[in-house]
């Protein structure tokens, strides 16, 4: 039997021009539904993403 494959793809999605457009920036990369997609993330995906914005954004925007 052969092992599985793995593969790695990266994207360049732009990013946010000043640290007061990180959040925004963040809150609409997360509640994009083809950047974060598993079963159920339609219902989860709007109360995960405050929680993901707290811990990132202050961190991301130094």
């Amino acid at each position: 039997m052969t092992k599985p494959r793995l593969g790695v793809v990266l994207f360049q999605l732009g990013g946010p021009d000043s640290p007061a457009a990180v959040e925004p920036f963040l809150y609409n990369l997360f509640c994009d539904p083809d950047i974060i997609n598993f079963l159920g993330a339609s219902l989860a995906r709007r109360p995960l993403v405050p929680h993901l914005l707290r811990h990132r954004t202050h961190r991301d925007a130094a």
